[in-house]
């Protein structure tokens, strides 16, 4: 088991769990800075918590093949999922907080 793919995972996992708590109702873990003009304070905890377990698949992904592999396959996988799944968190900020800032 490589070192990469340890990391990988457990980044992943904690993203998972973190995206979980938010999506539950705890946006308290999100900076008050990215929810200052947020009034649908549950919308706004359910689609980040969304956004946030989307954007762990590719770390999932790429951990999970980087035990099997030492191509750069996991690498390739890991930037574009994570260009992708950047998609989700702005999307939601763009719509409940109406921009990124």
């Amino acid at each position: 088991m490589s070192i990469f793919s340890i990391i990988l995972l457990l980044t992943s996992l904690m993203f998972i769990i973190l995206g979980i708590i938010i999506y539950k109702g705890h946006i308290e873990l999100i900076h008050s800075y990215h929810q200052e003009n947020v009034t649908d304070k549950v919308g706004y905890g359910k689609a980040m918590g969304k956004a946030l377990i989307i954007f762990s698949i590719p770390m999932l992904i790429s951990g999970v093949i980087a035990l099997f592999t030492e191509s750069a396959l996991p690498v390739i996988i890991l930037i574009v999922g994570m260009i992708v799944g950047f998609i989700p968190i702005i999307k939601a900020q763009q719509k409940f907080n109406g921009g990124m800032f």
